[in-house]
């Protein structure tokens, strides 16, 4: 079960700098519904502040469908001032189809991600729950196609798209050239 996220400067050592700690919280169905988040401070048991600095800290709530796919985070500030608004789209095909990001109450100005195409095989984030959460993305096929998949339909290697100059995303970061290996029990 996944508890924290901490994305850190130096090596991730107690008394080092962090950039964001995501600390999370689950709900009786064992779906993460809230993510507190501090920004810049110092490694401890918990998050500390970082000296000369105020402490900035906000909250993420996760609205789910049916198949357990995050389909709304609202995001605020401490003092529970909206912040941000995130809507996931997805297509009859279970695909990601947009990401459609705002801040409220203004939607007019929506920043809007459109995915596609995507392959006919299994996408490599449903072999684990955590990657689909922190990419938030429940899609059943990868957003390019593989180079090579294994017998079971799991991609092996990606490589950057030629036609469209696609690449595969994972945790925040882009991939030109990606190699999965499976450790399967």
């Amino acid at each position: 079960r996944l508890t924290d996220q901490i994305t850190y400067y130096d090596n991730g050592n107690y008394g080092e700098f962090f950039w964001e700690w995501h600390r999370f919280k689950y709900d009786n169905q064992g779906r993460i519904y809230l993510d507190s988040t501090y920004v810049i401070g110092i490694i401890g048991d918990n998050p500390l502040p970082f000296p000369l600095a105020p402490t900035q800290r906000y909250y993420t709530f996760f609205e789910y469908d049916h198949k357990d796919r995050i389909i709304k985070e609202r995001s605020f500030f401490e003092k529970n001032d909206p912040w941000l608004v995130r809507e996931y789209i997805y297509d009859n095909r279970q695909n990601l189809a947009k990401k459609v990001t705002y801040q409220p109450p203004v939607i007019a100005n929506a920043d809007t991600t459109y995915y596609a195409p995507y392959d006919d095989k299994v996408n490599y984030l449903r072999t684990n729950k955590v990657w689909q959460f922190l990419t938030r993305d429940y899609s059943k096929n990868n957003t390019i196609k593989a180079v090579e998949y294994n017998k079971y339909g799991l991609p092996l290697k990606f490589r950057p798209d030629s036609k469209t100059g696609g690449h595969t995303y994972f945790l925040d970061v882009t991939y030109t050239d990606l190699d999965i290996t499976y450790n399967c029990k």
